[in-house]
């Protein structure tokens, strides 16, 4: 096999020059100041930031983008993002045990590159998730030049398969309804109040949901709760009590019922093993 690859390689340079060798192309960059992280919650707002990025989801998952047009990316595909483009996250799963999981790869680049892909939605190949396991690895063993490598052939993989997706259309009762759901920010709200933001009956509001999205309205406002809690206990130093009267709940017990329900530990656990600890000098005395 050696032996065959060096007697089938070229016997002469480009232009028969012996100085003169293949160069890099001009302004040639490599992904710098890469944050490779997963998360399920659901953030509390529309993120707009200079970096690059990459959105693998593990679950199918929907982004409205740039206050404009709403994808639904599917586990198999990944969502190229801009700088200073406009993501928000739309409350479309009530799936209380899985929520949002989604692999976010971010990076910096002085100027955008060749190999960056020209498609916003992409097919995530076999030789990609082949790289994908390779960039893992050299994260978290902390081998940046491997990992900078990693990431320029993953860009260069996924720009060559764009991904045909369509945008997502809801009726305009169910968008009315989950806008409502997603601009309380966790908090609950009542049927009637979403049934009269859609401006129909809480009985079709039902139906659309069950047809559109197959889940029932509250099961997706009580998912909201969940995640916008998770996101806070892990993300800020608010209280528990601070966090509890975000969710709307009327005490912090019921609040703690609610979340051991669903996540199998109390609050204050599942912060001591997914986030920040709570702050002793802001605990409620």
């Amino acid at each position: 096999m050696l032996k065959e690859l060096i007697l089938s390689a070229p016997g002469m340079p480009p232009n028969g020059n012996f100085l003169a060798g293949y160069r890099l192309p001009e302004r040639f960059e490599l992904p710098d100041d890469i944050l490779v992280f997963m998360h399920d919650w659901f953030p509390p707002k529309t993120f707009q930031h200079s970096r690059y990025m990459l959105i693998l989801p593990a679950v199918p998952i929907e982004y409205r983008i740039d206050n404009d047009v709403q994808y639904r990316i599917e586990p198999g595909q990944a969502m190229y993002s801009q700088p200073c483009q406009n993501r928000e996250l739309q409350v479309t799963s009530s799936d209380m045990q899985h929520g949002y999981p989604r692999l976010m790869i971010t990076f910096t680049l002085s100027h955008d590159a060749y190999y960056l892909p020209d498609s916003l939605l992409l097919d995530i190949s076999p030789k990609a998730e082949e790289i994908l396991s390779a960039l893992l690895a050299a994260y978290r063993e902390e081998r940046s030049v491997d990992l900078t490598i990693q990431l320029f052939f993953l860009l260069r993989e996924l720009s060559q398969h764009r991904a045909e997706v369509q945008p997502v259309r809801y009726s305009p009762a169910v968008l009315a309804a989950l806008k409502h759901i997603n601009h309380h920010s966790g908090r609950n709200t009542s049927l009637t109040a979403m049934a009269a933001e859609a401006k129909t009956s809480v009985s079709n509001l039902r139906l659309l949901f069950k047809k559109e999205l197959g889940r029932a309205p509250g099961q997706f406002v009580a998912m909201h709760r969940l995640k916008v809690a998770q996101y806070n206990l892990a993300m800020t130093s608010k209280r528990v009590d601070e966090v509890t009267q975000l969710c709307g709940f009327q005490s912090v017990y019921a609040f703690s019922h609610f979340f051991k329900k669903h996540t199998g530990m109390s609050p204050l656990a599942w912060r001591k093993l997914n986030g920040m600890p709570e702050d002793p000098a802001r605990r409620k005395r």
